[in-house]
């Protein structure tokens, strides 16, 4: 039970370490570029300000598109570690939970089965008796039923008893 039980809530926190760290590399990588490209964009353009004009836009169009992408890169990383390591504790708190709760359901109906197979033992058992009393009677019964001896005259041996005795 012990090592079922180890074993469920570390798979629990296998997947949800996974599905937190795409979690937090999609997250992380949308603030990162956007953050990256404001801040990209403000370099950039502050640095394209030398040549007057065109070199601001310039400046400023590299600036959020390098900016955008080294944000989204080291954002993403941060945040998936993060967000990994929440949806692991998450998911072993759901999976210890769940185990608990199937171990109690599972234990039920194996107290349900023990109780339905002790109560077809113990009819089996009544049956049986039934069946015993029922043929000692009909035994009983057999050996009631067999005619009484009967001699040569046609007269059985009672008759004969009730004749000699009361006339």
């Amino acid at each position: 039970m012990s090592e079922e039980y180890d074993k469920y809530i570390a798979a629990a926190g296998k997947a949800g370490a996974a599905e937190g760290r795409a979690a937090g590399r999609a997250e992380g990588s949308a603030k990162g570029s956007a953050i990256g490209t404001a801040g990209g964009a403000v370099v950039g353009g502050a640095l394209g300000s030398i040549i007057p004009g065109a070199g601001t836009a310039l400046g400023a169009a590299i600036g959020s598109t390098i900016g955008g992408a080294l944000g989204g890169l080291f954002g993403g990383k941060s945040a998936a570690k993060k967000k990994a390591a929440q949806e692991r504790r998450k998911a072993k708190r759901r999976a210890r939970k769940q185990f608990q709760k199937d171990f109690k359901s599972k234990r039920r109906k194996q107290v349900a089965a023990e109780r339905a197979a002790r109560a077809d033992i113990e009819q089996a058992n009544m049956q049986a008796k039934a069946l015993n009393r029922v043929s000692a009677d009909a035994r009983l019964a057999q050996f009631m039923d067999t005619p009484p001896t009967t001699s040569a005259s046609g007269r059985t041996q009672l008759d004969r008893f009730e004749d000699l005795n009361f006339g």
